[in-house]
């Protein structure tokens, strides 16, 4: 297969690109001002050209090659901290049945887990799961992801059992070092799930006897494992409903053993972000995650993970500032790795207005885990916030190449559009983001501010009368009303709704001092008054 872009014109590469960003053909036409034909004949000789079977495979070896060139633009890792580094590859399913591909995620998740509980240096799973995306080659895995070994399994559903093949290779030769197949009972997986982590632990480490440490939810635990790795499967998709799913699997994990630390941290995490879309019962799912994260402090006080959730709901659902801030320290100090909580503690200081922590910890976020879709789209957002607009755009264009339909992603490129003026691409955002998900509030408002900024007020108006007649508006929609009345520059109006906001407790008001749609507002009478309400440091 040719794999060589330098062969495609330059419109073709244009093209691509927007391909790859999951345009259709109708808007990349409106976006470059050609008709859909002309795109669709540009499609075809790429596909062409490429030789490929169709536009998915075009933008694959695009992504791909893309991703490349960005970890080969940073410092490789140097050979004593990559001595032992193992990449194990997220487990591929034979069959695509959702409870296969379950089995097939927790597998490799729970693998996973055991290795690094006994002190084994692996590549974090959203690192592993974009390597896969991309397809990147041995030689880039071990040179900058920092790889020793690459592990990777399959599993073949059967009537009663899973058969898991591992293979492990060498990352410099690419030569298998070791294989097996073991058989995996469904109803009772874990010890045949343990003696494939012992065997990996024995060949990387060369050690007789590993001491493979329980989990703590205990190995008979069995329908509580079930649902954990349930919730964790659900959770990683990051959709709404695949949250509300997620957050059921946590409390069932939960309901068997309530002694379980990570069931309850991950509830935490899922409630929390429910929470966060707007869309939801925010007290309910904010009381949920407070007391799933207190819970999982008091199970196990020594776990970096139950701190971070803690210290991420004393931000967005608490707005204790001081008391998060406090966690956040807590859980670096327990592992200094851990880059989830590297990426929320950034966000804190970019709430409370410490700009240098901020893009500090979001760059130190994105060096422990230098591929993960999330570091990406917040580091765009610290960018967005401070002006940086085009390293915003450059790294949300990496998390939506990897992703084309991450939420926030799109989001926070349609609002460094629209703060650049090019309306066109930011609508062209905001309309994807609606498709996909539904007319909301919280997208309907975003809109409305794309459109405000863009002059169109009569379209802006119909948004805001869109937003008060779904159901629940006066619960969820004021924050999102004022986002249109911001664009179009009815600073008055915008204040009005932001008090009745401020009863609501909107995550995304957090960002008041700065976010460039709030300092819209900063020279109003009333921004500071919203400020001390917020309760921002001065």
């Amino acid at each position: 297969m040719t794999q060589n872009l330098g062969q495609l014109t330059a419109r073709q590469s244009e093209i691509l690109e927007l391909v790859a960003k999951g345009f259709t053909n109708i808007e990349i036409g409106e976006l470059l001002e050609l008709s859909a034909g002309t795109v669709k004949v540009h499609v075809s000789a790429i596909i062409d050209r490429l030789d490929v079977t169709n536009r998915t495979e075009a933008a694959t070896i695009w992504l791909r090659q893309r991703l490349s060139a960005y970890i080969t633009s940073k410092p490789a890792r140097t050979v004593a901290q990559s001595k032992d580094l193992v990449c194990v590859l997220p487990f591929t399913s034979q069959d695509s049945a959702e409870d296969n591909e379950s089995f097939s995620y927790r597998a490799w998740a729970d693998i996973c887990d055991t290795l690094k509980k006994n002190d084994l240096p692996i590549v974090d799973g959203q690192t592993a799961g974009a390597i896969v995306q991309a397809g990147l080659s041995n030689d880039l895995i071990r040179e900058n992801i920092g790889a020793a070994f690459i592990v990777k399994g399959t599993v073949d559903a059967r009537a009663s059992e899973n058969i898991v093949s591992i293979d492990c290779s060498d990352a410099k030769s690419g030569q298998s070092l070791f294989s097996s197949i073991y058989k995996v009972d469904g109803k009772a997986p874990d010890i045949a799930l343990l003696d494939i982590a012992i065997d990996l632990l024995k060949y990387v480490r060369g050690v007789d006897d590993p001491g493979v440490h329980e989990r703590n939810a205990g190995e008979h635990e069995k329908e509580s494992l079930e649902e954990y790795w349930r919730g964790r499967y659900n959770f990683s998709k990051r959709t709404p409903q695949s949250l509300f799913k997620s957050c059921e699997h946590y409390q069932a994990a939960i309901n068997h053993n309530a002694e379980f630390t990570d069931a309850y941290v991950g509830l935490a995490n899922a409630a929390h972000q429910v929470g966060y879309y707007g869309e939801a019962a925010q007290g309910f799912f904010y009381d949920m995650g407070r007391k799933a994260a207190a819970r999982a402090v008091v199970l196990d006080a020594h776990s970096a993970p139950a701190h971070g959730a803690l210290a991420y709901s004393q931000l967005v659902a608490d707005w204790d500032f001081a008391a998060s801030e406090k966690s956040f320290e807590r859980a670096r100090h327990l592992d200094p790795d851990y880059d989830e909580a590297l990426m929320w503690y950034s966000l804190h200081s970019m709430v409370v207005g410490n700009k240098e922590k901020t893009r500090a910890l979001a760059e130190e976020g994105l060096s422990k885990n230098p591929m993960a879709i999330p570091h990406f789209v917040h580091i765009g957002h610290v960018a967005r916030s401070q002006g940086r607009y085009g390293d915003a755009i450059e790294h949300l264009n990496i998390a939506v190449e990897m992703e084309p339909g991450h939420i926030r992603a799109n989001i926070w490129l349609a609002l460094t559009h629209a703060d650049l003026g090019d309306f066109a691409v930011a609508k062209k955002y905001c309309d994807r983001m609606l498709a996909a998900n539904g007319r909301v509030s919280a997208l309907l408002g975003i809109s409305g501010y794309v459109v405000g900024l863009s002059g169109d007020k009569m379209r802006c108006e119909k948004l805001v009368a869109e937003i008060q007649s779904l159901p629940n508006a006066e619960k969820f929609a004021a924050l999102y009303i004022a986002f249109c009345y911001i664009g179009a520059d009815e600073f008055d109006h915008a204040m009005d709704w932001i008090r009745k906001a401020l009863d609501q407790r909107p995550p995304l008001l957090l960002g008041w001092r700065c976010d460039p749609i709030f300092l819209r507002l900063r020279k109003h009478d009333a921004y500071d008054e919203i400020s001390d309400a917020i309760g921002l440091p001065a």
